[in-house]
Order: structure tokens, then C-alpha cells, then sequence
């Protein structure tokens, strides 16, 4: 019994409140992002198969929640994560596509990650912490802190 009051105790001081009254943050503005896609060497969904592949992106994610729409402006590093050595290519990212969340999940593209937010003020996210599985099969991870 006294775990679960100490738990029950520690979660209040810890978890934002949005957990305990069931609202929804907004992602609204700039968002410096890291991204990380790791894929499996046999996936069939990446462009040479047998080598895996790995994508790291730093970006600008400027999110408009009345659109639902997320810009992404920034660079990505990609390349095969086995073989013979393959220098990864660096380039410039700018993509735009649709976003939607909820208090669990943010749905960026076709892909929806499990999330946990962070501090939210006036009902704004002020960071996210993202995971899941993305459209080609890939385990994928980022972090979003607001500007």
C-alpha cells in the first residue's frame, strides 16, 4: 500500500498534467528536431536491400496545428549500416506534410509515433519525445524542443 500511494505520488509531481486531465497539447511554431531511423539489413522497403540502412536528420520542424500541416527544413544523413564500406551522403531536407495528434500518438506523414510530451504552456507542447515503427518498417526516434 505504501508503494502505491508513493507512486501514485511521485507520478502527480512528475507527468504533466495533461496526462491526469486527458487534454491534448498543441504542436504549434519551431521545433529544433532530431531524428533517427535505424532499418533492418533483409527490409525490403529500402532502396538497396541486404545492407540496412540508417537516416539521422536535424531540422526545423514548424509546426501549423490550424492547417495541420509540419515544415521540415534542415539536413539528413543517410546510408547502408553493413557491407562493404559506403561513405554516407549528406544533403539538405525541406519536405512539408500533414500532422495530427493526440495525447498518446502524433501522426506525421503516414507514420504515427507513440509520444510523450514534455512541459506544456497555455496549451503547448514546449518539447516531444517521439518513437514507432515508420511507413518502410524502420524503427524511428526523435526529439523536439521548441523555440
Amino acid at each position: 500500500m505504501k508503494f502505491t500511494i508513493w507512486a501514485a505520488a511521485t507520478a502527480a509531481v512528475l507527468l504533466p498534467a495533461h496526462t491526469f486531465a486527458g487534454t491534448v497539447p498543441t504542436l504549434s511554431g519551431k521545433y529544433a528536431t532530431s531524428y533517427n531511423e535505424i532499418c533492418q539489413q533483409n527490409n525490403p522497403n529500402i532502396p538497396v536491400q541486404g545492407t540496412g540502412a540508417t537516416y539521422t536528420e536535424a531540422v526545423v520542424a514548424d509546426f501549423n496545428a490550424t492547417a495541420g500541416t509540419v515544415t521540415l527544413k534542415g539536413s539528413e544523413i543517410y546510408g547502408p549500416l553493413v557491407g562493404g564500406y559506403v561513405a554516407l551522403t549528406q544533403s539538405p531536407l525541406s519536405e512539408s506534410t500533414t500532422f495530427s495528434n493526440t495525447a498518446t500518438t502524433v501522426t506525421i506523414g503516414t507514420t504515427t509515433y507513440n509520444v510523450v510530451y514534455g512541459p506544456v504552456k497555455k496549451g503547448v507542447a514546449q518539447s516531444a519525445v517521439l518513437t514507432g515503427i515508420d511507413s518502410a518498417g524502420c524503427a524511428a526516434s526523435g526529439v523536439a524542443i521548441r523555440q
